[in-house]
């Protein structure tokens, strides 16, 4: 997983300093206002909710999520940044009958999960319209990978010790303890959107997709 991560940092630099001049690295604004781009750093901090893919219902598959992360803008199109984010995760099943006559179970449960990673990141508004520090709106795609860390994963076990056969239920991937997994760029596609312009503290709004075996 290492070699992945650090071969994606290495193809990132290559991508920026080979293509970093087809951005538009200045702006005129009406007023006569002229902006140069400067690389810079930058700092992000969301919360929002995810949803775990299970066989329960949405609503007990729903679960808050925090991500902060520390990022740099090589140039208005490409950029790179460090995230992390987490808090806990939730699984379970809706109305399972071990037997077609058998009796309907319905449980769910949560666990507690980190995931660190980095991101490559591609401005798509300055790279299809040009850089404008006064836009409103931008949208950033981004691919990347890191690590998920799970634990906490009582609730599960607890279930599992009242049930007289788990393989009914299906539970041969029951785990205890911790467990430490990758996720992989294949599996990590997101984009996010942006409100407000770069002289200030901005709004976003982001979507993405991981795919964990646990």
């Amino acid at each position: 997983m290492m070699k992945s991560i650090k071969c994606l940092y290495a193809a990132s630099l290559l991508v920026i300093g080979s293509t970093a001049a087809m951005a538009q690295a200045s702006y005129t604004d009406k007023d006569g206002n002229e902006y140069q781009f400067k690389r810079h750093w930058f700092l992000d901090v969301q919360a929002g909710g995810q949803y775990t893919v299970g066989e329960a219902s949405f609503s007990d598959l729903l679960s808050p999520n925090f991500q902060g992360a520390i990022g740099y803008q090589f140039s208005p199109v490409f950029g790179l940044r460090g995230q992390i984010n987490g808090i806990w995760s939730k699984g379970g099943w809706n109305g399972y009958k071990a037997t077609k006559d058998g009796t309907p179970y319905t449980a769910s449960y949560k666990w507690k999960y980190v995931a660190p990673g980095v991101d490559f990141m591609v401005n798509l508004s300055n790279l299809f319209c040009g850089w404008n520090p006064n836009r409103m709106f931008s949208a950033t795609a981004f691919v990347g990978g890191g690590i998920n860390w799970a634990g906490a994963n009582q609730e599960v076990n607890d279930l599992a010790a009242n049930i007289k056969n788990q393989s009914n239920y299906l539970l041969e991937y029951l785990w205890q303890g911790k467990k430490v997994r990758p996720y992989g760029s294949r599996y990590r596609p997101g984009i996010q959107g942006k409100q407000g312009c770069e002289h200030h503290a901005r709004g976003q709004c982001q979507h993405d997709f991981r795919q964990i075996q646990l």
